[in-house]
């Protein structure tokens, strides 16, 4: 399935991730963004992103692709940007911030079996993936890489004036009446959610079995 929505003009166009990264199931694939940006090549390109991330080697390749692309990019970040999606974000030529949506860095984690000399090298891989990850921050930010890694360590959740400060985004925008559009499920693995993104999700959650709610009574009343 194609999980990206596109709004193509003459001079610019409007692509939204508002899922995981990732090539399985049904997530956003490096694959499926090729397929995107190559039909609008040379042209504005508005980045729209809602994404608490995903696969390391996914999200680093749609960045790859983002730099590389002939033609100005822009980010606009709606509700959250989180993990590997960040690292997209930054890819981009300017990043700009809705006032209530939320950004977060941390360390890469994995999933290993094996034994001593199996996980050794598993947690020597991460390191690598860290610093890699974490030079981007510094390339953005100017910060320091220790800072950098002190914040990732942390699992660190940065509201759109903090990001500003620190130099992770070019702007704040306006408040966006966009709420989260993926599941809790998506972000039980992180150790701090903050509160706002619980609040935002659950008050969409809520939203949606109301209108589905009042889809069906509508069907019901149509049929009797």
């Amino acid at each position: 399935m194609n999980k990206f929505k596109i709004v193509n003009s003459t001079d610019s166009a409007d692509l939204y991730i508002y899922d995981a990264i990732g090539d399985w199931f049904d997530e956003v694939s490096a694959k499926q963004f090729k397929a995107e940006i190559d039909e609008i090549e040379g042209k504005l390109l508005n980045l729209h992103i809602s994404s608490p991330g995903g696969s390391v080697f996914e999200g680093n390749t749609i960045a790859n692709l983002i730099k590389s692309r002939k033609g100005t990019t822009v980010c606009f970040i709606e509700g959250l940007c989180a993990s590997i999606a960040t690292q997209i974000a930054l890819s981009c030529d300017e990043v700009k911030m809705y006032k209530n949506s939320l950004f977060m860095i941390h360390r890469a984690m994995c999933g290993c079996v094996g034994n001593a000399k199996d996980f050794n090298k598993q947690a020597n891989d991460l390191m690598i993936i860290d610093n890699v990850l974490a030079q981007t921050y510094v390339d953005k930010t100017g910060l320091d890489m220790e800072t950098i890694l002190n914040y990732m360590d942390e699992e660190t959740w940065f509201d759109s004036t903090q990001c500003k400060e620190l130099g992770f985004i070019d702007e704040i925008i306006e408040e966006s009446q966009m709420v989260a559009k993926f599941d809790l499920d998506s972000v039980e693995n992180f150790k701090h959610i903050p509160k706002e993104l619980i609040d935002m999700t659950n008050s969409n959650n809520k939203n949606l079995k109301f209108e589905n709610e009042k889809e069906q009574l509508l069907l019901e009343l149509d049929l009797i």
